[in-house]
């Protein structure tokens, strides 16, 4: 990360500096300083061991990307999005072949749920890094119809990732894809929301026809997760209990470390004012991606983060780490 898009980035940026000084100035990267300031703020008084060194050199290095990335897409849009649509093909590839080694090497049937290998495991956390190219494909193959080899190409790469996703049989994922089609696209027409939710229903159909177990199950009710979460976070609603906390509990038979809720995850680690300053930055990206949906620059934006936060609300771990899905969401 910091050899091949830090350390490349920083020098572009530089080069760059009347595009940097915009992004910088921007109210949207403004909130995102903000929220990061609460969240290092919070490292002063947490409860839980945490090494400070390290959760502010995780801080510094998600708002430097942020900020890199969105100086290099202000300039080279095209660029970017000629780079996604390789990005997309490769996923898919990765994507074809953890099935082949799951469903066919391995021998599982086709009722488990799809696991991954090299990235992420977890069948949630897949389904959100699988997704999110399936968005990318959407989006590209609108982009790019009038070339129909890139147009098939995204149809193809797309068709693999959205059954993959659907193996995981996470049921949020359909309820994120939706969201994230229909809203972006409402001010293109009616008809081109039509198209695609025909194409994501069809598909959904056919899922559910290969694997009726992913109408069945029933296991980790959220409900009760959110529940013990929100009992632990008003023990400490304001203050929180630090980055370095998990809530450890027992759901369905089950251990777990985790809210599966980015907002309740937030509170619970860093307390009100840190969720406060997160909700400020997303509502504002959200009304301004949503603003101005006549470009397909917009769209994609908008489609991104309502997908990403859709996803989150449903399994949304510690945003402060590493590179992960997370920060794709």
């Amino acid at each position: 990360v910091y050899l091949l898009f830090v350390l490349p980035g920083v020098i572009y940026a530089v080069l760059s500096i009347s595009e940097t000084k915009n992004v910088i100035r921007s109210p949207v990267y403004i909130a995102s300083v903000v929220f990061f300031l609460t969240i290092a703020l919070s490292l002063l008084y947490p409860d839980a061991e945490v090494s400070l060194t390290r959760e502010l050199k995780k801080i510094i290095l998600i708002l430097l990307s942020l900020l890199l990335l969105g100086v290099y897409t202000a300039g080279n849009y095209s660029l970017f999005s000629n780079a996604l649509v390789i990005g997309v093909f490769a996923v898919s590839l990765a994507a074809a072949y953890q099935g082949y080694v799951f469903y066919i090497a391995e021998g599982h049937p086709l009722s488990d749920r799809f696991r991954g290998y090299f990235i992420p495991e977890n069948p949630l956390l897949l389904a959100q890094s699988f997704g999110f190219f399936f968005i990318l494909s959407v989006h590209l193959a609108i982009n790019y119809y009038r070339r129909a080899a890139i147009l098939w190409l995204m149809v193809l790469s797309g068709g693999i990732l959205y059954f993959a996703t659907m193996a995981t049989q996470s049921r949020s994922f359909i309820v994120a894809l939706i969201l994230a089609v229909v809203f972006p696209f409402i001010r293109r027409g009616m008809k081109t929301v039509g198209y695609v939710l025909a194409c994501i229903v069809a598909g959904f159909l056919f899922a559910i026809f290969l694997n009726p177990s992913i109408l069945q199950r029933t296991d980790f009710p959220r409900i009760e997760i959110w529940t013990i979460s929100l009992e632990r976070i008003f023990e400490k609603p304001f203050l929180g209990w630090g980055g370095g906390y998990d809530p450890h509990m027992i759901v369905a038979g089950q251990p777990l470390v985790d809210t599966h809720n980015i907002f309740l995850t937030i509170w619970l680690k860093y307390g009100l004012l840190s969720l406060a300053a997160f909700s400020v930055l997303l509502s504002y990206a959200l009304v301004s991606a949503l603003k101005a949906t006549s470009s397909p620059e917009q769209r994609f934006a908008g489609s991104m983060l309502i997908f990403g936060v859709t996803m989150l609300f449903f399994e949304g771990h510690n945003i402060v780490g590493g590179p992960n899905s997370t920060w794709h969401m």
